[in-house]
């Protein structure tokens, strides 16, 4: 089993990723987490974000 976690920026992207991306990696044994971050990002909401979702994961690879 693999988990992935997906930031997205706003709801059209959190959108897309719930109903298309997931149902297929779902068939693969992917199971997707999605973290909206809720427009007007920056690199301190994304590090803070992320940084408390991190540890619940095995590894992380930044892509």
């Amino acid at each position: 089993m693999v988990r992935l976690l997906i930031s997205v920026e706003g709801h059209s992207e959190y959108k897309f990723t719930n109903e298309v991306i997931v149902p297929h990696l779902a068939e693969h044994r992917v199971f997707v987490d999605t973290q909206n971050m809720k427009s007007n990002i920056s690199i301190d909401k994304i590090s803070q974000k992320l940084n408390n979702l991190i540890h619940n994961y095995d590894s992380t690879n930044p892509i």
